[in-house]
C-alpha cells in the first residue's frame, strides 16, 4: 500500500484545521493510501522535517497549509544532507494558496482526491542567492511594495485572505519608491521603482494574477517592473491584477527571462512565497523542472 507524510500543524485555526485534517485522512484512506500525520511543533518545523524525515517506502510528504508551508517543505527537501527527494503535496489549508489557484483546485476534496492518485509532475523552482546565502521559491520572488505589502499583511493577520489586499492598499496610500537596478538577458533597468517581481506562478496572494503569463514548468520566470507613478495611477491598477490586464500598463516592463539580478542603493527586504527571507542585492535563476509534485 503507498504511503505518505502529511504535515498538520494543531495550532493553526485548532477547530477547522483538525475538521480538514479529518477530511483528508477519509480521503486518502478510502483511496488505499497509508498516511502517517506529523504535527508540527515550531515555527518552521515543516522546514527541519523536510530536511530530516526518513523518506524510504513513503511516496510523497504532503502538508495541510498555503504557500508558507510549501516554502518551508521546498527549502528543507532541498538542503538535505542525504540529497534524497520526494514528491510534494500541499492540501488547502492556508490564507494563500498561489500554486493551487495556478492549478484551479482550492476545494480540499479535489485536492486530496488528486494526490490520492499519486501523478507525480516536475515544476521549476527559483534559486535566490543573496548575502551569501541560497533559498528557493516556488512561487515569487518579490521587493518594494511586494515586499513592504507583505510585511503589512502579516500584522493584518485578523482580515483573513483579505490582508493581502489590504496590505496593498496600504502601500499605495504611501505611493514608495526606490531606485533599482534590474539586469538581465544583457539588458540594465534602472529608475525609480514601486516594485519588482520574479513570478514562477501565475497567481499571488489570494487570486490576484499578477503573471497571467507565467507556466509553472517552461524554463522562465517571469520578471516584472513597475516603475513609479502618481498614486492615481496605483488605483487604477490595482484591480486590473484580478484579471492580469494589468500587465498592459505603460508603469509596467513584463518580461520573460532565465534569470535576473536586482540591486538597490541599500539592503532591502525581499518576499519569498510570502515569507520576509533576505535582502538586496540578490539574483534569480531558473532550475527548469527541479521539483516533483503531487497534482
Amino acid at each position: 500500500m503507498p504511503k505518505v507524510y502529511l504535515l498538520f500543524n494543531p495550532k493553526s485555526g485548532i477547530h477547522r484545521t483538525r475538521m480538514l485534517l479529518e477530511t483528508s485522512l477519509k480521503i486518502l484512506t478510502d483511496k488505499n493510501i497509508e498516511v502517517e500525520v506529523v504535527e508540527t511543533e515550531y515555527p518552521r518545523h515543516a522546514f527541519d522535517l523536510a530536511r530530516t524525515l526518513d523518506f524510504n517506502g513513503f511516496e510523497g510528504l504532503c502538508a495541510l497549509g498555503g504557500d508558507g508551508t510549501m516554502h518551508e517543505m521546498v527549502n528543507g527537501l532541498l538542503n538535505r544532507e542525504d540529497s534524497k527527494r520526494i514528491p510534494l503535496g500541499i492540501l488547502p489549508a492556508g490564507t494563500g494558496n498561489s500554486y493551487l489557484y495556478d492549478r484551479n483546485m482550492l476545494e480540499l476534496s479535489t485536492v486530496a482526491e488528486k494526490i490520492s492518485e499519486l501523478n507525480v509532475q516536475d515544476i521549476d523552482l527559483l534559486q535566490v542567492d543573496t548575502q551569501g546565502t541560497t533559498h528557493y521559491s516556488f512561487n515569487i520572488v518579490g521587493w518594494g511594495m511586494m515586499a513592504q505589502g507583505n510585511v503589512t499583511a502579516e500584522k493584518l493577520r485578523w482580515l483573513g485572505k483579505r490582508r493581502y489586499d489590504a496590505g496593498a492598499l496600504w502601500e499605495i496610500a504611501k505611493l514608495d519608491a526606490y531606485r533599482a537596478k534590474v539586469k538581465t538577458n544583457g539588458e540594465v533597468y534602472e529608475y525609480d521603482m514601486h516594485f519588482v517581481l520574479g513570478a514562477n506562478t501565475i497567481h499571488t496572494g489570494t487570486g490576484m494574477k499578477m503573471a497571467p503569463r507565467a507556466v509553472l514548468n517552461d524554463g522562465l520566470l517571469d520578471l516584472i517592473l513597475v516603475r513609479a507613478g502618481t498614486r492615481l495611477d496605483l488605483l487604477k491598477l490595482f484591480p486590473r491584477i484580478f484579471s492580469g490586464e494589468h500587465i498592459h500598463s505603460p508603469l509596467l516592463q513584463y518580461l520573460q527571462v532565465k534569470e535576473f539580478e536586482l540591486e538597490t542603493k541599500s539592503e532591502m527586504i525581499l518576499n519569498l512565497d510570502g515569507e520576509t527571507i533576505g535582502t538586496t542585492p540578490c539574483r534569480v535563476k531558473v532550475l527548469p523542472n527541479d521539483l516533483q509534485v503531487l497534482l
